[in-house]
């Protein structure tokens, strides 16, 4: 589940939107006033109607906004709740980026897009979802880029080696322990908040349908157009009923029975490539 701001940056219209992740459904959208207040509003409302028409809430997957976190944590305390793997992820590598640009940390660079993905590994190699397995994991990591050590990694026995190490023919080398970049890295991977977000780092669902269908919402309701209330809340109907009918339908076939694939490349890519 995720917030959404209509039309571009103006907050005269904002709607929240929820989703059933296993059959990918939209099942509400609605709207708030204030966007200071919307992640919260939309959430509290999102889910009375919701319960409302007799659902019971029991798994929540959500990105890691604060006031969310704090108002399942105090008013439901019987709902697992989730955090979204790629919102966790895009801030360690922000984070990544900002160190290795820092003098004598430049050998980080190159290990950035494995420890992005290990983050990924460790939620889809844990299903069941063992807060404690799943942080054993993320901790490895130390010992994966410095140690070259890709075993015994803790009581629980995260043992599978999840880093790829160096190829043949590439430049990424093994970090040396005490130097001021492995130091460092080390600080950023072990900072308590992080450490509490890998714990609740959702296995299995993720919000990235919840992304596509909002942009499903600006084909129907482009940003740089305003629209009335009425026209807003239409076209965001709109959205709903397509995404629901479209959202699922399976993947197309050419004449030979084999799936059918389009590839998209970045504008720099495709300018590269002219």
């Amino acid at each position: 589940m995720a917030g959404l701001i209509l039309p571009g940056h103006n907050a005269k219209f904002g709607s929240y939107s929820m989703m059933d992740l296993k059959t990918k459904k939209v099942v509400h959208s609605n709207e708030v006033k204030n966007s200071n207040a919307m992640e919260k509003e939309g959430f509290q409302r999102s889910v009375q109607l919701l319960q409302a028409e007799g659902l019971t809430l029991s798994t929540l997957i959500t990105d890691r906004h604060p006031q969310i976190q704090k108002l399942v944590r105090e008013t439901m305390p019987a709902v697992s709740h989730f955090y979204d793997v790629w919102h966790v992820a895009k801030g360690l590598r922000k984070k990544l980026e900002a160190l290795a640009k820092e003098k004598d940390c430049e050998a980080l660079s190159p290990w950035i897009k494995s420890i992005v993905n290990h983050l990924y590994w460790c939620a889809a190699s844990t299903p069941h979802g063992d807060p404690e397995l799943v942080l054993e994991k993320w901790r490895s990591v130390i010992n994966h880029v410095q140690k070259n050590i890709h075993v015994g990694h803790g009581a629980k026995g995260s043992t599978n080696a999840s880093i790829p190490g160096r190829k043949r023919g590439t430049q990424k080398k093994w970090l040396k322990c005490g130097t001021k970049a492995a130091e460092k890295l080390g600080l950023l991977l072990e900072k308590p908040r992080l450490l509490k977000d890998v714990r609740k780092i959702s296995p299995q669902y993720q919000t990235s349908a919840v992304e596509s269908f909002h942009r499903v919402i600006i084909n129907f309701a482009p940003k740089m157009v305003g629209f009335s209330y009425m026209g807003m809340l239409s076209r965001l109907y709109l959205s709903a009923m397509h995404f629901n009918e479209n959202g699922t339908r399976p993947q197309a076939h050419d004449d030979n029975g084999e799936f059918k694939f389009r590839i998209k490349y970045k504008k720099y890519r495709r300018d590269n490539m002219c």
